[in-house]
């Protein structure tokens, strides 16, 4: 349970920084690149950067607790997830929908349009 609950947390982390990382000063940019996406832990930051592991570990939190701070106010991280979890479920409706004369263009242009919309915001609908 308690590995679940550790890999949760980095994929949010993960995410966060993908969403807000540009708002992070350049510091704490490279100290969560190298922790989410070399998997460094903070002995190694510390050691590769040359600074204390209380600055990586403290200059990590802080960071997060940023990131963190971003999406409690701007919810984009919420809104791509229903986005995504809507296109997802309008395109497997469309799928079903059985087409009359003269309406299979039609839903071919809707499926076509949520594809199209979804690849450009790199969602993956699981389609």
């Amino acid at each position: 349970m308690e590995k679940e609950k550790r890999f949760v947390k980095k994929i949010t982390q993960v995410v966060l920084f993908s969403f807000y990382g540009k708002m992070l000063t350049c510091n704490q940019q490279r100290l969560v690149s190298l922790y989410t996406e070399e998997d460094l832990s903070p002995a190694e930051i510390a050691e590769q950067l040359g600074i204390s592991r209380q600055a990586a570990f403290d200059g990590i939190n802080q960071a997060f607790k940023r990131l963190t701070r971003f999406e409690d106010k701007l919810h984009l991280v919420e809104r791509f997830e229903r986005l995504q979890k809507h296109m997802g479920t309008s395109l497997e409706l469309l799928k079903k929908v059985e087409p009359r004369s003269g309406s299979e263009e039609y839903l071919r242009q809707a499926k076509e349009s949520i594809k199209s919309l979804m690849e450009s915001e790199g969602i993956d609908g699981g389609v």
